[in-house]
């Protein structure tokens, strides 16, 4: 039982000082297969962030921004949008 208790200390502790950083690990596809499903075409990132996102404009469940210049359905170029990308719930896009 000590050995067990001791395995989720151990557990717990690890996920607490890891999880700011699971959104390194989320990749760009993710971002340009959201723009595209939005109807936006010629998208690019420009930044990649992943610490602190609910403080830079993502929800609370977000773990990675990206900050993308893409082409609208009337074929201008918005570059105020991001996107931002949760763990087990999905993508939105947000604006500045």
């Amino acid at each position: 039982l000590k050995l067990t208790i001791r395995f989720l200390q151990i557990w717990t502790v690890l996920l607490v000082f890891t999880s700011p950083f699971f959104g390194a690990f989320i990749s760009k596809e993710t971002a340009y297969e959201t723009a595209e499903s939005f109807g936006f075409t010629d998208a690019a990132v420009i930044d990649h962030q992943y610490l602190f996102t609910s403080w830079r404009g993502c929800g609370v469940g977000d773990v990675a921004k990206f900050k993308m210049t893409m082409k609208n359905s009337q074929g201008k170029i918005v570059d105020n949008l991001f996107v931002c990308v949760g763990l087990l719930k999905g993508s939105t896009i947000r604006g500045n």
